[in-house]
């Protein structure tokens, strides 16, 4: 046993100097900002609001003071995802998994694409992995002991567990499935009624006390107030995502058959297609060594496929990934068992100290590292930056998505940075909490409110008003949008404008700006992470057009090209083979061209 915990404790500091060595240094994509944003502030993010990695990320906070905020949280789930690592290899040593085994296997999950991208960046669902995997080991172990204080913990463990993300409800079926097999074959005793009322009331308890921090914190008007849940009624709303719920069972037969596919793509992903492979056959040894365990962990991959079948549109299966480290835990196991059988038969084919099953781990480990090794990637950190130096004192800046929204709220709220700016979200001006908080905001400042955008900006003349990107909707009716950089300067469409020096702004932009940090080799090609790049190569482009088509065509080219320096883009590609064309360039046109053919080729 104490070697066991020894072995667990080595992966744990090998994990977490991996973690901490390629983690980002501050936020990330996706939800990142707004996350890091509810920690500092003690708030309340976006449903189901995550109660348990906002108050342990915000208490690990507090020991490591000297550094950023983001990157405090950042090193928490890093430590989380190692310690996770440590748990899966113990987990695997009471399914009677041998060393070597176990240690590759839990090393397979370390370093699978996935895992590994959560272990260091501000997201809930490495929290969510170590109380999943927390939770199977200490019910195995209730198994083993079958001593009643161990249930206590497990239902204790279970409700703080739920407070992390829903995904963590799936060790409910797993445990159901694992018990009944169990029980059926007389290896379980009968549980006595009083322990199971006991232990239910010991889960309500823990669940509630991590679920009470919504409300009551909500009740005091923290800066990020996600719904204002404090009311009964709104808390109700709240946990059971009513804004959300038009992605509730609502995918189609060919939204279906895109998540099948990139159902397809993630898992040959997270560990090689040869890791794959070997999960496949240690499923089917696990089927004849441990079979409750092979059906409660294949009921986990099976259900977590159903339930992310049937929540979201096609718009979401590009972020499905990072839903399914509960299915990759147990696919972990699998692996397990196929590398037990292997290094059992294959012992007398290679004789060495260091069984060849580590070579998996290996391969996966030197297949992702180059994609997620992020210490020197500012992209998210950087582009708010530059968009809060851009924008004049006073101005209202208006945006789309959520890794941009969340970039500058962490900006302002837990960095302090340019608050005379109002930053307003398009699309959660449309939740009545939200438009309240930036009524309060803009009064305060003395800017005129409505709750119409347009009328803010109509309302409003002497703030200059500003949007990213530049298709904004209603706005694009009354409004015209030019390029200053990135973001984008509106107009009224009646105004009359300096081109030239609309023009020279936008190009003493580019020509200052060092754009290092955008290059192909230091950015990976992650979806979340080039939606915030095309901003650069879209205003690039934009500017480009605009020269062009004032008959600045050497101009034109230039940024044309310069986007292409970026990242390879159709935009681009498409206008120069037309302007070459156009000025009997034949051969540069048709150069152009081809590289457009190939790019759009690629993508399908």
């Amino acid at each position: 046993m104490k070697k066991n915990f020894l072995l667990a404790g080595i992966l744990f500091l090998l994990t977490s100097i991996v973690y901490i060595f390629t983690m980002p240094p501050s936020i990330w994509t996706g939800d990142s900002g707004e996350i890091a944003t509810a920690a500092y502030v003690w708030g309340i993010a976006h449903p189901t609001g995550f109660p348990t990695y906002i108050i342990l990320a915000k208490l690990f906070s507090y020991l490591l003071p000297w550094f950023e905020f983001a990157y405090r949280l950042n090193i928490f789930s890093a430590l989380v995802g190692a310690a996770t690592i440590g748990i899966v290899f113990l987990i695997l040593q009471k399914l009677k998994i041998g060393l070597w085994p176990s240690l590759a296997a839990a090393l397979s999950l370390a370093f699978g694409h996935t895992f590994w991208m959560h272990s260091g960046s501000i997201q809930v669902y490495s929290l969510t992995a170590f109380f999943f995997s927390l939770a199977i080991l200490i019910f195995l172990h209730w198994l083993e002991k079958q001593q009643n204080k161990y249930l206590y913990l497990l239902a204790i463990i279970a409700g703080i567990g739920v407070g992390t993300h829903l995904t963590f409800l799936l060790f409910f079926p797993f445990a159901l499935i694992f018990f009944v097999l169990k029980f059926l074959r007389g290896e379980i005793a009968r549980i006595p009624v009083k322990h199971i009322a006991g232990c239910f009331c010991a889960f309500a308890l823990s669940c509630s006390l991590v679920y009470s921090y919504i409300p009551l914190r909500a009740g005091q008007s923290p800066e990020l107030n996600w719904s204002n849940p404090s009311t009964k009624t709104a808390f109700i709303n709240y946990i059971t995502q009513r804004d959300y719920s038009e992605k509730i069972g609502n995918r189609s037969f060919e939204s279906w058959t895109t998540m099948s596919q990139e159902l397809k793509r993630i898992f040959f992903r997270e560990f090689t297609w040869l890791g794959l492979i070997i999960v496949l056959l240690g499923a089917a040894i696990a089927f004849r060594k441990n079979r409750p365990f092979f059906y409660a962990g294949l009921a986990v991959i099976f259900l977590n496929i159903l339930l992310l079948g049937n929540y979201g549109n096609n718009d979401d299966i590009i972020i499905l990934w990072r839903y399914f480290l509960p299915s990759y835990i147990i696919m972990a196991a699998f692996l397990g068992f196929a590398f037990d059988k292997a290094l059992q038969r294959g012992r007398f084919l290679l004789k060495t100290r260091v069984p060849f099953v580590i070579i998996l781990p290996a391969i996966i480990f030197s297949a992702h590292i180059k994609a997620l090794d992020r210490h020197y990637n500012i992209l998210i950190p950087e582009t708010s930056r530059i968009i809060f130096n851009i924008l004049p004192q006073g101005s209202i800046f208006i945006l789309g998505g959520d890794t941009l929204t969340g970039a500058t709220m962490y900006e302002q709220i837990a960095l302090s940075q340019r608050k005379d700016i109002t930053v307003i979200s398009q699309p959660l001006f449309t939740h009545p909490w939200y438009k309240e908080k930036k009524k309060q905001e803009m009064e305060s400042k003395g800017i005129q409110y409505s709750g119409d955008l347009t009328a803010v900006i109509r309302l409003n003349p002497k703030y200059e008003a500003y949007s990213l990107p530049n298709d904004m909707g209603a706005l694009n009716v009354d409004y015209k949008f030019f390029p200053q950089g990135i973001i984008y300067k509106m107009y009224p469409k009646n105004e009359k404008l300096d081109f030239l020096s609309l023009a020279s702004k936008g190009q003493n932009f580019w020509q200052k700006q060092d754009l290092a940090f955008l290059k192909p080799k230091r950015v990976e090609n992650e979806i979340l992470s080039n939606e915030v790049v095309a901003f650069y190569t879209g205003g690039m482009n934009n500017l480009a057009a605009y020269l062009t088509n004032n008959k600045d065509v050497p101009g034109g080219i230039k940024y044309f090209k310069k986007s292409l320096e970026i990242r390879e883009n159709k935009n681009a590609l498409y206008n120069l083979a037309g302007i070459y064309m156009a000025l009997g360039e034949r051969q540069a046109a048709l150069e152009y061209k081809k590289r457009f053919d190939a790019l759009d080729a690629n993508k399908k």
